[in-house]
């Protein structure tokens, strides 16, 4: 609570906020758990709340800083993500870093003088490889919040929906076979789909089989995916991947053998058979 925008309980201005999260990860160890903590909460857009009642014996006690202006709302997340890019800067934090930043995104996306500082995460974390996180928050952001944006706001965040587009046949993969939300963010067109749910789960079972028959025909390319959707906790097509691998053009008896080798390998507390 300390490191959201409203009822933080603290007047420590946004810049020495910032300064503190910093130091968590300069700490490393428990400080960089720390660091991510605060981080997420810095970004947090929306369902503000606290545990506290903000009073102090009978006397009541400030909520905290707050913004005075949009300016200030805007210069918040803008420089919370600069940040953000900052510290993803090292590899050992980037991962959990890039999480962060594309669970918040889509409160962000929408404020026009924020969106250079995302252009310049998009920038900084494709350099080690694609970032399906992001492009998920993207495109769900596009969705269902894009038709309010101004004009100009969605040309950039399409631009940036674009060049985040994946491209490896693995990360389409698990874009498609492993991705736990609704799933409305990874189709295509407009947004009568959301009238017919049914129709859009079909939609995207028929994708992530149609993945399956490729994946088939790619055995390096099934072999590296297999230990990934074997042991996710959830992979909501994972049995329409499975359909389309049973439907490839390798003999059942080879596929049964790849996968049953593969699930063995697997701790048995980690093992997902919904592929079978």
């Amino acid at each position: 609570e300390l490191f959201h925008l409203h009822l933080s309980g603290t007047l420590a201005p946004p810049d020495q906020r910032r300064a503190l999260i910093q130091s968590f990860y300069e700490q490393g160890g428990e400080g960089i758990r720390t660091g991510n903590l605060a981080l997420d909460a810095l970004l947090e857009s929306g369902h503000f709340s606290s545990s506290s009642n903000f009073d102090f014996g009978a006397r009541p006690r400030d909520f905290g800083w707050h913004p005075p202006t949009y300016g200030d709302i805007w210069n918040w997340y803008k420089d919370g993500v600069a940040l953000a890019t900052s510290l993803g800067a090292e590899p050992s934090r980037r991962a959990e870093i890039k999480k962060i930043v594309s669970g918040n995104l889509r409160g962000i996306l929408g404020i026009k003088s924020c969106l250079e500082a995302v252009e310049g995460a998009v920038e900084a974390f494709l350099n080690d490889g694609e970032w399906i996180e992001g492009w998920l928050a993207i495109r769900g952001s596009l969705r269902f919040d894009g038709d309010g944006w101004q004009a100009t706001v969605k040309e950039r965040v399409e631009a940036l929906e674009a060049k985040l587009r994946p491209t490896d046949p693995l990360n389409i993969a698990r874009a498609y076979v492993m991705e736990g939300r609704s799933g409305f963010d990874l189709l295509d067109g407009d947004r009568s789909e959301e009238q017919d749910l049914s129709g859009a789960l079909n939609r995207l079972a028929d994708k992530a089989e149609a993945i399956g028959r490729d994946f088939g025909a790619e055995t390096d390319l099934l072999q590296q995916f297999l230990p990934e959707v074997l042991s996710v906790n959830h992979a909501p097509r994972a049995f329409a991947f499975g359909m389309g691998l049973a439907a490839s053009e390798m003999p059942n008896v080879e596929m049964w053998a790849i996968l049953r080798t593969a699930l063995l390998a697997l701790p048995l507390d980690k093992r997902n058979a919904s592929v079978l």
